[in-house]
């Protein structure tokens, strides 16, 4: 599956990922910065119905999203850092930002992926954040450890 993203002038970020046995592209010109390619790539499953795991044949079925030449392999990254648009936010903005998204897309949901380094408190402190200002639909995004 090919990605391909550009920066709207209120950032968000445009996504059109192309499959080529679908008829047409799945096209998000409101992309969040901070949804993680992980998220993006459930999104993108579901739209062209497709499932990751094992087939009746016994084969397993696996997708890679890729940004031009390039696979998307840390599903904890944030599609606005694949795009070049990653920025700090202060957490007043952030729950700004998640507040207008979620007004205009009540079914958007908040994925919380931190880098391994970063302090789990860190984590809470977010998730805390964000529960006191009534941010509805919040989930963690967990990477599996390397065998």
């Amino acid at each position: 599956m090919h990605t391909e993203a550009e920066q709207n002038r209120n950032h968000d970020i445009h996504v059109k990922v192309t499959y080529a046995p679908a008829g047409q592209p799945y096209n998000d010109e409101h992309a969040n910065p901070v949804q993680t390619v992980g998220a993006l790539k459930a999104v993108v499953l579901t739209f062209f119905k497709l499932h990751e795991g094992p087939r009746p044949d016994g084969s397993v079925a696996s997708y890679t999203l890729y940004f031009g030449k390039i696979p998307l392999e840390d599903m904890a990254k944030m599609i606005g850092a694949v795009a070049g648009d990653e920025r700090k936010v202060s957490r007043n903005d952030l729950i700004a930002a998640i507040r207008q998204k979620q007004a205009r897309r009540s079914e958007q949901a908040v994925v919380i992926a931190a880098d391994k380094d970063v302090r789990y408190e860190a984590v809470l402190e977010v998730m805390d954040m964000l529960q006191q200002n009534q941010v509805r639909k919040v989930g963690l995004l967990a990477k599996p450890r390397s065998q």
